[in-house]
């Protein structure tokens, strides 16, 4: 078992991280940090937020050799060995990890330390020093209180987390349970409007493909904002960033333009759990995380899931036709004022 505990320090923006393991063998320790996040396909050395890092093996300090610029070696030693390191917390994206006195956001691949050769034991993840009234959203099985449990490495780092004032909305889409988990300030919106429109896209998605969906539940992670935007697929949930104005106000008929791109938002996200999550590049399987995986066919996966979020609106009626037109109008007029399209292939530019 591969154990992790996290301690938040709000005011210094700052994860405090405890990991420990039993290492029963003669090999070296090895340790790293991934360089990129899946979906989200550039380099991102996440390992620069580390401000600090330090070993022990049995209650012994151990000496920590930096071999790349994620990754640490350790000597052969058997026994009880704990890692301590600090994560600096102020990125404000999807993919990264955020932490203030209101709230709480990290994607595990920038935060969570890798053993080599351990990647397919179970990894506990436990917080402590939560807030009392914060509440904890993420799809990590629950063992007990903000106590969570992965099968591997890879489930660990595929489930974000998000904490903080957060307020819950539930709903069924194909008798499948959906949670639309709210954080941020926003003013006061239609809430049944929201759930129902995203009821009707996920139903919609849903019909598209054969049963049994990829997933058994899924969670939308939305944190709303000024002038943020953003989305990353992960297997049954996603984390989205959007504007609080986007949020539908109460009376509103049809759907407005940041409403609208909000509902794209969702739909796109969604139907990454099929178009990347379940079917994807020979390239990313398994991931290599260290590195750049080069492929020829992210046209076709950010492309295609783009081509399909605002059809699955219009398809849905949650928005009219005419708004649906308009939206492949626009799409066109981009295409045709990028002059880059003279020059690469769809395969070229991925």
């Amino acid at each position: 078992m591969i154990h992790y505990k996290i301690t938040p320090s709000p005011l210094d923006h700052e994860w405090h991280i405890l990991l420990t393991f039993t290492q029963d063998d003669d090999l070296p320790i090895e340790i790293s940090l991934p360089n990129w996040v899946p979906g989200s396909y550039l380099i991102r050395d996440f390992s620069r937020h580390i401000t600090s890092i330090h070993a022990s093996c049995n209650g012994t300090s151990m000496p920590l050799e930096q071999i790349a610029k994620n990754r640490w070696h350790a000597a052969a030693v058997r026994g009880e060995w704990q890692i301590r390191y600090t994560v600096y917390a102020f990125d404000l994206s999807v993919r990264g990890s955020f932490l203030t006195t209101e709230r709480g956001f990290f994607d595990g691949s920038c935060l969570f330390l890798k053993v080599e050769g351990t990647e397919t034991l179970p990894h506990r993840l436990e917080l402590t020093g939560i807030p009392s009234e914060w509440r904890i959203a993420t799809t990590l099985p629950e063992t007990g209180r903000f106590v969570f449990q992965a099968a591997s490495y890879a489930e660990l780092i595929d489930r974000p987390v998000e904490m903080g004032l957060i307020e819950f909305l539930d709903f069924e889409a194909a008798g499948i349970p959906h949670t639309i988990a709210l954080s941020g300030i926003y003013p006061d919106f239609d809430r049944n409007r929201l759930v129902s429109d995203i009821k009707k896209i996920c139903e919609t998605e849903l019909a598209v493909f054969s049963s049994p969906a990829p997933f058994q539940k899924y969670l939308f992670l939305l944190h709303v904002g000024d002038h943020i935007y953003g989305g990353l697929e992960h297997t049954d949930s996603t984390a989205l960033l959007a504007d609080r104005h986007s949020l539908p106000p109460y009376g509103m008929t049809d759907a407005d333009d940041t409403y609208t791109t909000l509902l794209g938002l969702f739909s796109h996200e969604y139907f990454h759990a099929w178009n990347v999550k379940s079917i994807k590049p020979a390239a990313f399987v398994p991931y290599d995380l260290d590195k750049e995986n080069y492929t020829e066919q992210l046209w076709a996966f950010e492309g295609i899931t783009s081509y399909y979020d605002d059809l699955f609106l219009a398809r849905s009626r949650t928005i009219s036709p005419e708004s649906y037109l308009n939206l492949l109008a626009q799409g066109i007029t981009r295409v045709q004022q990028t002059r880059g399209r003279l020059r690469q292939t769809l395969a070229e530019s991925s």
